[in-house]
């Protein structure tokens, strides 16, 4: 049995239940009001305030139980299961809750956002150092800029220097409020891009359907694994890129049924050029995201009179991006070239011009799956949603949105399976499961309001389903690096204190003229780039060297691979890492701690 037989089985199941659905229901006009009344026999005043009151009570307690833990690496299983929970009382309130007053829905987004907040809040705080892979980059692009005062020239392969935007934000909160990159990165592009999408997601869904359904799809955004991911741990510009992609999404909605007025339009010409100068992926985003939006309008003739203002910012919008990808950053424009390559040689012509390391792991097919098994649900999940709408809901608002999501959901979920697309996959993700939220929310409504007539049922159906898809997103290894399910498979890409020390004690005293080998992850981001060697391949049968070996590896198989991106941390290759511990073993230990072995062979 193949990993794409078993997601096809998956999918199928859903379709068939969202099918099923769409054929239930005769009028999509009446589902907002069937929503809005599950709160007629639960809704009271003093509900709502005593599931604020637990909320805060249970944020108490998980901070406590935080700061009291007994493994300074790692959070504990009730740490996660008092933020769960905190996430289930804000379900509470909103399902429950006569929510048509502005102040509560403020409280509820505050305690939406605050929920992912402490999450990724308390994971960075347990390592000395940024967390993730690419990180590392930015973080030295901005300390260059501090050290130099004014942009690099050229920086390194990905020319970010030409994209400056979040590290000159991050460089300001460096130096206003004397915060470590780390920090200044978290607050200042994590927690803002955040606060972004999640309240962009409310405004758009809410409008759409109601409000109910706008407050539980924000909460999604908040605990999906690749938001967590790219707000919390992996912090990039296409964090921040995003976050003017849902921006202008908003503008876009907001300019129906009669276009852009001035301010709007100056603000969305505006956006597009600080996207532009943030990030590459970001701005692809927005032209398929205006091109969706503006097919569906002006193929439903909804606006026939906007016909020269869509053509008008397309023409803009795809211009702009070819003039500064070929003209200005070079080096994109090129990339952009070899991805369509590589594309057209893999769909067309049948070479493959590299491998993938994932058929070289030698792991059972189905940990990969467990791995994105929160992507596949929610996924799966939103299908149910979104064909309804395409059944049932024609609305230009609906139609157009499942347009942009639909379709952000097929490049997303067919990115990883072209190697042209495969290293950047989880960039589709994140926007595909900021948008696919609000379908995600539809189908679990839908649910239990098609399957059963008991309010008790329909109330208790909907906290399971989504006590599953937030346990999903919390324990996901995409994110979560201390505590995730399956843990022993997925590599700790961030260092301990020990760690850290370790590799300044090795920087200091050993003589230059010794080799060195190590883990390229390691060696790259907190030793000395110019180490020659990286175990495990190029370690074994080489003598009169110096191997790093951090004991983590033993209870967290890793390697590192040397293909198209040996940069990259793969899944593990327990036989070749079992090679590498054995001519460890072999060889004479001269340095030791808790966290690193030094031998001489």
């Amino acid at each position: 049995m193949t990993p794409i037989f078993v997601l096809g089985i998956i999918a199928t199941g859903f379709l068939i239940l969202g099918a099923y659905i769409a054929t239930k229901i005769q009028d999509p006009s009446q589902i907002s009001d069937k929503i809005n009344n599950l709160d007629i026999t639960y809704f009271n005043t003093r509900l709502f305030r005593v599931l604020s009151t637990l909320y805060f009570v249970l944020l108490a307690w998980s901070i406590l139980v935080y700061y009291y833990r007994s493994d300074p690496y790692s959070r504990p299983i009730l740490f996660f299961a008092s933020t769960i929970l905190m996430a289930i009382v804000v379900v509470g309130e909103i399902i429950c809750s006569d929510i048509r007053s502005p102040l509560r829905v403020y409280l509820i987004l505050f305690q939406v956002i605050m929920v992912t907040v402490i999450l990724t809040m308390t994971q960075n705080f347990l390592y000395p150092t940024v967390l993730g892979f690419d990180p590392w980059s930015h973080k030295n692009l901005v300390e260059n800029i501090l050290w130099s005062g004014r942009i690099p020239k050229h920086y390194g392969y990905e020319s970010y220097n030409l994209y400056p935007i979040m590290h000159l934000i991050i460089a300001t909160m460096y130096i206003l409020l004397k915060l470590n990159y780390k920090i200044a990165s978290f607050l200042s592009i994590g927690v803002v891009t955040l606060i972004i999408e999640a309240t962009i997601i409310y405004l758009i869904s809410s409008k759409m359907y109601s409000t109910k359904i706008g407050l539980l799809s924000a909460l999604f955004v908040a605990l999906s694994d690749n938001v967590l991911d790219m707000i919390g741990k992996s912090i990039v510009p296409n964090t921040l890129a995003l976050s003017f992609v849902m921006i202008c999404l908003l503008l876009l909605y907001q300019s129906l049924p009669n276009g852009f007025n001035h301010k709007r339009a100056f603000l969305f010409v505006f956006l597009t050029i600080i996207l532009l100068i943030t990030h590459t992926i970001g701005y692809a985003f927005l032209i398929f995201t205006v091109i969706a939006f503006y097919s569906v309008i002006l193929g439903l003739r909804y606006t026939p009179q906007r016909e020269h203002q869509a053509l008008g910012l397309i023409l803009l919008i795809v211009t702009a991006g070819i003039f500064y990808w070929f003209l200005i950053s070079k080096i994109h424009g090129y990339k952009l070239i070899g991805i369509l390559k590589i594309a057209i040689s893999d769909l067309f012509i049948g070479t493959k011009l590299y491998s993938s390391n994932l058929s070289k792991s030698g792991l059972p097919w189905f940990y990969p799956i467990l791995r994105r098994m929160g992507l596949i649900v929610y996924t799966s999940m939103a299908s149910i949603g979104m064909l309804f709408v395409l059944l049932k809901d024609k609305r230009v608002q609906s139609f157009s949105f499942l347009v942009i999501a639909g379709g952000m959901t097929v490049m997303g979920l067919s990115s990883f399976t072209l190697p042209s697309l495969a290293p950047i996959a989880h960039r589709f993700w994140y926007y595909m499961e900021i948008l696919d939220s609000v379908f995600i929310s539809l189908a679990i409504f839908l649910i239990a309001i098609i399957l059963t007539k008991s309010r008790t049922l329909q109330i208790t159906s909907i906290t399971i389903i989504i006590l599953v898809l937030i346990s999903l997103g919390v324990f996901s290894p995409t994110w979560n690096i201390d505590n995730p399910f399956l843990k022993h498979y997925w590599p700790r890409d961030s260092f301990t204190y020990s760690e850290f020390s370790s590799i300044e004690f090795i920087n200091n005293f050993v003589p230059e003229n010794i080799k060195i080998a190590a883990d390229r992850y390691y060696s790259l981001h907190i030793g000395n780039p110019s180490w020659p060697d990286y175990f495990n391949r190029s370690l074994l049968g080489k003598h009169d060297q110096i191997i790093v070996f951090r004991l983590e590896l033993k209870n967290r198989a890793v390697w590192m691979g040397k293909d198209v991106f040996p940069q990259r941390i793969v899944l593990p290759n327990e036989q070749d890492l079992t090679k590498s511990q054995l001519y460890v073993s072999n060889c004479n230990i001269i340095y030791s701690s808790k966290s690193i072995t030094m031998s001489f062979c």
